[in-house]
């Protein structure tokens, strides 16, 4: 849910392989290219074969850990893999995280432009 794409904002490098939730994974860094992003690094596991990153961590300037996302199970849908369970958790924060779960989804669905006028959306 970024505004740009991550590679506008990141240099990517991968800095070795690792198993994650028992998938083969690829271990990347993201660096910030430039000053201000709110999160100068991230570190990412990318599931070697299904293309998805299964935990991301974000960092503050410090290198203090402030954020951590996990895809806990995934399914197949319109032949694309897709996060059935996703974790979000706010490492300073008391709590658990929040958790999303999908039961299902649809891809390339033709939505009626009056969806996105004004007042549909002030519904």
């Amino acid at each position: 849910m970024e505004e740009s794409e991550l590679t506008n904002i990141y240099d990517a490098t991968t800095i070795g392989d690792t198993i994650w939730l028992e998938r083969p994974c690829w271990k990347v860094l993201l660096t910030a290219k430039t000053e201000g992003v709110t999160y100068p690094t991230r570190e990412v596991y990318v599931d070697k074969e299904r293309y998805l990153p299964l935990l991301e961590k974000r960092f503050a300037k410090s290198g203090k850990m402030l954020k951590k996302t996990e895809i806990l199970e995934v399914f197949l849908v319109q032949g694309r893999w897709f996060p059935k369970r996703w974790h979000f958790k706010d490492v300073l924060k008391e709590g658990m995280g929040t958790e999303m779960v999908f039961d299902s989804i649809k891809f390339d669905v033709k939505i009626p432009d009056r969806i996105f006028t004004k007042g549909s959306l002030r519904k």
